[in-house]
């Protein structure tokens, strides 16, 4: 009875190993990228995945699709690895449909995109030939909100029947976050204030929702973030949001010609 439970986790480890990295290759595939540089790393993918699920130290793999250029994350596709037992057989399973789904939904990727396959292990976890430590990219969405803020923005004078109005100056981008839940504790908490304050330039977040716990959002005023909690987040934070949108008024005129200078470059 023992060698059958050892051979049914055995079998079931392997068979498990292979089809999380069929389906990262599909998501290279079905990217829009060349799978082969994964393929041909597939021999050490498979001992380390295979590996960590035989001690049950494997929680995650990852795959990070990014632009070499710039070295920022683009898409990044997460795995999450649950392990059920019954009896003495082990079993394992991962929820590959969803990720599909997400894969049609993103789109493809840059030609000139990049990637590469990552793991997240509990402490301690037996080492393996041809892994060593990494860290991912960044996911900080306040690094997003900076690259936006950055982008070259034009304005110009509009014309109507009795002359000509003067450019209207540049709005102000918004930067926000809308998330279901927190991995901060507690959600709106010291820490996390503290995070938001660390870039207050750029990458300044004015607004945001925990749709489980609350909102907060930037007091210009006091120079100061305000989080609340309630019942309804996320309705709280759209009135919010559109509160602020409301004194942005008209949008600014468009130099279409400046767009148009980029179709021969």
């Amino acid at each position: 009875m023992t060698n059958v439970a050892v051979n049914t986790y055995t079998h079931s480890v392997t068979y498990v190993a292979d089809n999380i990295l069929k389906s990262l290759k599909d998501i290279i595939r079905l990217s829009g990228l060349d799978p082969s540089e994964f393929v041909g790393d597939w021999e050490t993918h498979m001992r380390g995945v295979q590996t960590w699920l035989n001690t049950g130290d494997l929680e995650t793999v990852k795959l990070e699709i990014y632009d070499p250029k710039t070295d920022a994350l683009i898409f990044r596709w997460d795995i999450d690895i649950s392990y059920g037992w019954s009896g003495g057989d082990g079993n394992f399973w991962t929820d590959t449909k969803q990720l599909r789904y997400a894969i049609r939904k993103a789109g493809l990727a840059p030609s000139e995109a990049r990637y590469r396959f990552l793991v997240h292990t509990k402490p301690g976890r037996p080492d393996v030939i041809g892994w060593s430590k990494a860290s991912g990219r960044s996911t900080d969405g306040k690094e997003k909100v900076a690259s936006v803020r950055r982008l070259h923005r034009t304005s110009l004078p509009i014309p109507y029947a009795k002359g000509v109005y003067a450019a209207k100056p540049l709005i102000p981008i918004l930067g926000g976050l809308l998330t279901f839940e927190s991995e901060w504790g507690p959600a709106l908490g010291p820490s996390f204030e503290k995070a938001l304050t660390v870039d207050v330039g750029d990458g300044r977040l004015d607004i945001g929702c925990v749709a489980s716990r609350g909102h907060f959002f930037l007091d210009q005023t006091a120079a100061s973030y305000t989080f609340v909690n309630e019942n309804k987040p996320a309705t709280a934070f759209l009135f919010k949001l559109i509160s602020q949108l409301q004194f942005s008024g008209t949008v600014p005129m468009i130099d279409v010609e400046a767009y148009g200078q980029w179709l021969t470059k």
